[in-house]
């Protein structure tokens, strides 16, 4: 005689495996988005280098243009 598989714990077996694919998933994101305020960070401080490098250099024109 087969044995039969009540449908309710087919349902929570499904269920279960959701949740863990689930919780992987977070898991992956919690890792890829750990270095996201660094990067932040990094490129704000890229960014006014290079704001203040282009003032600088614009400023040397004019200094240089008013200066002949």
């Amino acid at each position: 005689m087969a044995t039969q598989i009540d449908p309710k714990e087919i349902d929570l077996q499904e269920q279960m495996a959701s949740i863990r694919r689930h919780m992987a998933e977070i898991d992956q994101r919690q890792i890829e988005t750990k270095f996201e305020p660094r990067k932040f960070w990094l490129s704000a401080v890229a960014t006014a280098a290079g704001l203040l490098g282009a003032g600088a250099a614009i400023g040397g024109v004019f200094v240089n243009y008013l200066g002949n």
